[in-house]
């Protein structure tokens, strides 16, 4: 790549346009290759199915939560539903979702305001494994040990889970 942004540089300097579109279709050639290691290591670190093979082995009746965040494709290689705890549904990608939450006066079962938190973990009748952000880890400790939970789990660099047992 070094060499192929030297030769660049001359071709530039040169003026020849053959050289600029040779130093073009070899740039585009490398990178890829060149790339090819980082570029599986953040679309692993990032995939729903990553992610999905890190939880716990849950049993059957847990709650899965995802707290302000909702990694895509999780519930899916999980065979789970999940209950997004949010502000104003704004971790899913579908306008006509976000245009129906905002004009609704109540919310789905599945989406829970974030004001409701604690009043949706104390009505649940068995577990929840509460997913958030690796950024969130104090709010979710904050949450964990108000509710004697076991400690939170690493998942991914990017999210964090915790057991939370029924009130």
């Amino acid at each position: 790549l070094l060499l192929s942004a030297l030769f660049a540089l001359l071709a530039c300097r040169w003026r020849n346009v053959k050289c600029v579109l040779a130093c073009f279709v070899l740039f585009t050639a490398l990178l890829p290759q060149v790339n090819s290691g980082m570029i599986a290591v953040i679309f692993n670190a990032k995939s729903g199915r990553a992610l999905a093979r890190q939880f716990p082995k849950l049993p059957p009746q847990t709650e899965l939560a995802f707290l302000e965040c909702y990694p895509n494709g999780v519930t899916f290689y999980l065979n789970r539903t999940a209950v997004l705890i949010t502000k104003n549904g704004g971790e899913l990608t579908s306008n006509y979702v976000l245009f129906y939450l905002k004009n609704a006066k109540t919310w789905p079962a599945n989406l829970v305001p974030v004001a409701q938190l604690d009043r949706w973990l104390a009505a649940q009748k068995n577990p929840v494994y509460l997913v958030a952000r690796a950024n969130d880890r104090a709010r979710l400790q904050t949450i964990a040990r108000s509710h004697g939970a076991t400690p939170i789990q690493p998942l991914t660099p990017f999210y964090i889970g915790v057991l939370l047992p029924p009130p």
